[in-house]
Formats: structure tokens, C-alpha cells, sequence
């Protein structure tokens, strides 16, 4: 984050102001954290892909993880996995700032079960059900993994009273919110596709229901689903279409960062439109940095390095197929030329290859 420039009151600041790199932090709860938690994230896990080939999936979201694994694990065996990880980690970061703990959830009647925890950064659930953020995830008895809302114990539930002062779409948005909410984390069975979500969860009905909250007919799992997709789908075209309409109208502005400015150029071109009345004028700015002396000096000193010179790497080299001697290459004696897309067509399917 030490290069990172923040904007106030249409004036340039930097992040943390003369702190050094190491000193500079940020907020929690925030936008910028979260974007770095998430980039840090997905930095770790494409680098510690070898970690989780025997998964059946796992992920990151913000700074908690979860994976599910093909087979069953002793503690033991756990136990290997999570500093194997952790080691991997702390190559990465340079470090060991970065601690991973993990919980294991095992069934209490197996073998694997250790006689003690002998380590604090690994804890055992033996519930029901195993909560990862607020999802539970639980296993049918037909042996496939479903999924639920989770609510923690004694949590109550609460949402704006209808008497509240605020506008009748932020009202209205707020059941069609929890409806979508717990339509999406409940995994759909034949025992509760066709009931109606206030009889899956009674508990956020009632908190809406004392809010005032609650609509006439409450839709069921099924046609909530139902509603999700159709909503989806027509915000997808309603998008597409705003955006190739904005694109035509749009006039882009780069602009190179300086400071010579008395306010930011954005603030500059808006205060014009609103003077002129320009009101029909959209614009998009992105700012780029200028480059410097040694960046020009560099790339310079580049382009006559190379003048003359061809890499040898992208030179077409000569046919090699088996039916060369006849002069019967299927791709016009172009078969060893670099950076082209090759294309097969079958006759009976007409199906077409390309790589």
C-alpha cells in the first residue's frame, strides 16, 4: 500500500502519509482491506495449488477458508497437511505473520479420532453440522452433503420497523433480500422444495414479521429459486444493454497523474459540463502515471539493443509431417509456424478443432 493515493475533498493524498512501508496499515471493515485480504488470498492459493489436489473443492473468502477433501483424514494426518501448508506460506510472505488455524469436523465413532489435541492451531467439531461463515453444512442420510442457514445460539434477529423513516423501496427490499438470502444457501430436497420459507426457517420470519416486513404470499423454496434465476437473468440483459448504450455515448479521458493542478481534472470537467451546460457529455477518467528519465533512458536504450535482431524462437521452421516427402502437408507447409491458430474440420461431423 505505499504507493496507494487517496482523494478527499478533490485534493490527492498519500496513504499513511511519510510512514514507512512496513508501518502503513489499514482500516478493517473497509473497502481497501477487504480488496487486499482478497488479492493476498488469491495470491497464497495459486501458489499452493500442489496443497489441495485431493479435494473436492476450496476456496478463500476474505481470511476464511474452506476445503472438503476426497477421503478421510486422521488428526495426525491433519495435522501434516496444515504445516506442510503453513510452511508453503511462510516462504511466500517472506515470514510467519500469516498463522492459518483449521477446524476438522470428524465423526465421533471413528477410529482416527486422537486420544488428545496436542495442537492449538487444530480444533475438532463432532456436531451435527459443521459452520463455515453463515452456512451450516450437513451430512443427508442418503450420504450426500447439503447445506443450510446457520444462526448462531441465542442470536436474535432483528430488521428496520416499518414505521421507520425510510423510502418504501428500502422496505421492500429488505424481505426480497432475506428471500434470496436463504433460497441460495439451502440445498433443495424433495422434503423441502415445496415448502414455504417460512416454514424452513420460522425464526427470520417472526423478526420479520414484528418488523412488518413480511409480504402476503410467502413464496416456497422452489418458486423463490425460480424467481432468482428469472431475476438474474433479466438484470443480465437489462446490463447489457445499458452498457453497450452508455459505451456510444461515453467520451473517455486519460489523463497522467501530476500535481500541478489546482483540483483533480474530473472535478475540472464537471464544474465545464455544469457551466456550459453540457449535460449530454458522460465521461469516464483513468489517470496513468507519467514515465520518468530512467523509464525513457531504459526504453530507449531497449529498442537499439534490439534493431536488427530476430528471435529465433518465432521463426517458421520447416514441415515435419510424415507426408512432407510427397508434398502432401495438410496445412500448406505451414505446420511448424509460430503464434497460429491451427484448425482441424472432421468430415463426418463437421465438428471443428482448434488449438
Amino acid at each position: 500500500m505505499q504507493s496507494t493515493l487517496l482523494t478527499f475533498v478533490d485534493k490527492y493524498y498519500e496513504h499513511d502519509g511519510d510512514r514507512g512501508p512496513e508501518e502503513k496499515g489499514l482500516t478493517i471493515g473497509g473497502y481497501e482491506p477487504a480488496w487486499l485480504v482478497d488479492l493476498v488470498g488469491a495470491y497464497i492459493l495459486y501458489n499452493t495449488k500442489s496443497h489441495f489436489r485431493k479435494t473436492k473443492c476450496y476456496g478463500l473468502c476474505r481470511d476464511d477458508g474452506i476445503a472438503v477433501l476426497n477421503n478421510r483424514l486422521s488428526y495426525d494426518n491433519m495435522l501434516k497437511r496444515r504445516t506442510k501448508f503453513q510452511n508453503s506460506v511462510n516462504r511466500l510472505a517472506g515470514a510467519n505473520y500469516l498463522q492459518f488455524t483449521c477446524s476438522m469436523w470428524l465423526d465421533k465413532s471413528r477410529k482416527e479420532m486422537p486420544t488428545e489435541q496436542n495442537d492449538p492451531k487444530i480444533s475438532i467439531e463432532t456436531g451435527n453440522f459443521f459452520q463455515y461463515l453463515d452456512t451450516e453444512l450437513v451430512w443427508a442420510t442418503n450420504g450426500n452433503l447439503q447445506f443450510r442457514v446457520h444462526l448462531k445460539p441465542n442470536q436474535q434477529l432483528k430488521y428496520l420497523n416499518a414505521d421507520s423513516i425510510h423510502t418504501k423501496a428500502c422496505f421492500k427490499a429488505i424481505p426480497s433480500g432475506v428471500y434470496k438470502r436463504l433460497s441460495k444457501l439451502t440445498t433443495i430436497t424433495e422434503s423441502n422444495k415445496n415448502l414455504r420459507l417460512d416454514k424452513i426457517y420460522p425464526q427470520h420470519f417472526q423478526a420479520l414479521q414484528h418488523a412488518g416486513l413480511v409480504t402476503k404470499k410467502v413464496p416456497t423454496l422452489t418458486e423463490q429459486l425460480q424467481h432468482n434465476e428469472e431475476a438474474k437473468a433479466l438484470k443480465q440483459a437489462k446490463d447489457n444493454s445499458n452498457n453497450e448504450h452508455n459505451r456510444r455515448r461515453t467520451t473517455y479521458f486519460c489523463i497522467g497523474y501530476s500535481n500541478i493542478w489546482s483540483k483533480q481534472v474530473h472535478s475540472i470537467i464537471k464544474s465545464i459540463k455544469e457551466k456550459f451546460n453540457l449535460h449530454w457529455l458522460r465521461v469516464s477518467v483513468s489517470y496513468h502515471r507519467f514515465t520518468n528519465l530512467r523509464e525513457f533512458f531504459q526504453g530507449d536504450l531497449s529498442r537499439k539493443l534490439i534493431v536488427g535482431l530476430t528471435s529465433q524462437d518465432f521463426e517458421p521452421l520447416p514441415c515435419n509431417c510424415r507426408t512432407s516427402g510427397n508434398g502432401n502437408c495438410g496445412y500448406n507447409n505451414m505446420c511448424r509456424n509460430s503464434i497460429v491458430v491451427y484448425k482441424v474440420k472432421c468430415n463426418n461431423t463437421g465438428k471443428v478443432f482448434s488449438t
